[in-house]
């Protein structure tokens, strides 16, 4: 039984008939709602033949083809067909607005400057021509136009130093007056501009365009809006497979947009043409954002650097802390290796006195020409060696490290 939520029909015997013999079967599954194979499944059951192989590419190019009839069913089962539910169309919700920039300390009078500057209309272009004469617009002029094209966005080779511009060809002019009135109102406030190498650790090798705004490094460059589209191939009569192949293109939409790259969290980042104005208009409220954002970036760098002092100053006091524990555990393990050898010397002693006197039970001799005096004379100087609080006697083992670079094979040098 078909839920409530979906609506349900019966399959049409001469409509199902019609439609695959004018439209091909991926054609049809935005109408029924279901794939090619279910479709197909569907006419078997139902005994609705289907166009053979070949058919559609012979129809397309114009060569005669031959409709097979629908043949005469008795008794035509009912199969139900279900659709997809209406979905009511959602509100998009808006997206949260950025927090308000919380001004402090020496932030207040930069902030209320850059204001003051926005509201007298300072972030101006005053020579627009003199401005597309700047070193950087004519390099980056020269470099784009002579660059290849990668889904319709103009490269600039990886060894040659560029604008950040990502246009494409058309639009490569209208790029080039912005970017060059971005530069020219930048450097009218004593801004330094300039390209700097990606990064090389990620094997970027594409070059960035900085501002250097308040000591930080603001990101910026322009885009290009770029459509993406699925194109239809032209089937050639080899192929009788009837299957609609696609390729993908892409579309320049002539739509630019200004890019701040530095993240913020309190402005705004980015600015694009719309249908009442376009990006042209919004070039001194980037300026404004540009400059906010570097105070941003300097009290982050400040906080930033405070932090790192502090965690120095505590990686120190636990560098400190801990050669006082290695060398407190170093002292104790000393202490612990000296009672061991003091404890193994004593028992040492207390086996040879033992030994001694189930020999003399026995009724060996005990002198210094002996052999038991030879071994108890030996085996006392062991037991002084190992004694900490004991002399230490002469041993044999005293010349081991003569043996270095010795071996029963040959000498050879350990260095």
């Amino acid at each position: 039984m078909a839920s409530p939520a979906v609506a349900s029909q019966y399959w049409n015997r001469e409509e199902l008939y019609e439609d695959v013999w004018s439209k091909p079967l991926t054609a049809l599954m935005a109408k029924y709602g279901v794939s090619a194979v279910a479709i197909g499944k569907n006419c078997h059951k139902l005994q609705v033949p289907l166009p053979g192989r070949g058919y559609w590419a012979k129809k397309q190019h114009g060569h005669p083809v031959k409709r097979k009839p629908l043949p005469k069913v008795h008794e035509i089962r009912r199969i139900e067909r279900y659709q997809r539910p209406i979905v009511p169309a959602t509100v998009p919700t808006p997206q949260p607005a950025k927090p308000q920039f919380p001004v402090e300390g020496e932030d207040k009078a930069d902030v209320a400057q850059i204001d003051q500057m926005l509201a007298s209309g300072a972030f101006v272009v005053i020579k627009p021509r003199k401005a597309l004469r700047h070193a950087l617009i004519v390099s980056a002029r020269n470099i784009l136009r002579k660059g290849f094209a990668a889904k319709q966005i103009l490269q600039a080779p990886w060894n040659e130093t560029c604008l950040d511009i990502q246009v494409s060809k058309t639009a490569l002019s209208r790029a080039l007056q912005i970017m060059a009135a971005l530069i020219s109102i930048l450097e009218a406030q004593r801004v330094k501009v300039c390209i700097m190498p990606g990064d090389q650790y990620y094997r970027d090798r594409s070059h960035q365009t900085v501002a250097i705004i308040f000591g930080e490094q603001i990101q910026f460059g322009i885009r290009e809006k770029v459509r993406k589209l699925r194109v239809p191939v032209a089937v050639t009569p080899s192929e009788t497979s009837g299957v609609q192949r696609f390729t993908t293109t892409y579309e320049a939409t002539g739509e630019l947009s200004v890019q701040i790259h530095s993240p913020s969290c309190y402005f705004r980042t980015c600015w694009a043409d719309t249908q009442s104005s376009p990006v042209e208009s919004c070039i001194p409220e980037c300026i404004a954002s540009m400059m906010r954002i570097a105070v941003e970036h300097r009290r982050n760098t400040t906080q930033r650097k405070l932090e790192d002092f502090f965690k120095r100053l505590q990686w120190e006091e636990l560098g400190r802390l801990k050669a006082q524990i290695d060398s407190e555990e170093a002292r104790l393990q000393r202490l612990m290796n000296g009672a061991n050898n003091w404890h193994q010397a004593r028992r040492i002693r207390e086996y040879v006195l033992a030994v001694v006197e189930r020999r003399q039970e026995q009724g060996k001799p005990l002198g210094p020409e002996t052999a038991l005096g030879r071994w108890v004379i030996w085996a006392l100087q062991q037991a002084d060696r190992i004694d900490p609080l004991a002399d230490k006697p002469e041993s044999v083992l005293d010349r081991k490290g003569e043996l270095d670079g010795w071996s029963p094979h040959g000498y050879y040098s350990s260095r």
